[in-house]
């Protein structure tokens, strides 16, 4: 299992990094993940958070809409 220090660890990223990920505001990105154009976030107590590495394969795949998107980690 990869560690918080592994190469093949997945960054946690917030919306606000998704966001500038994306060339796009916070709103946006809430727009876009209520709809379910975006990979599932994970959810932290009140907090919610994407995989940097998912999402970079999601743009690299032509950004589908999620129930389109099936992603699996490298590091599994």
């Amino acid at each position: 299992m990869p560690t918080a220090h592994s190469p093949t660890a997945s960054r946690l990223v917030s919306i606000e990094s998704v966001a500038e990920l994306l060339a796009a505001s916070p709103r946006t990105v809430r727009r876009l993940d209520a709809a379910g154009k975006l990979p599932e976030g994970i959810k932290l107590g009140g907090l919610k958070r994407w995989r940097e590495d998912e999402l970079l394969d999601w743009i690299a795949a032509g950004c589908p809409p999620r129930h389109h998107w099936s992603w699996k980690s490298s590091a599994r």
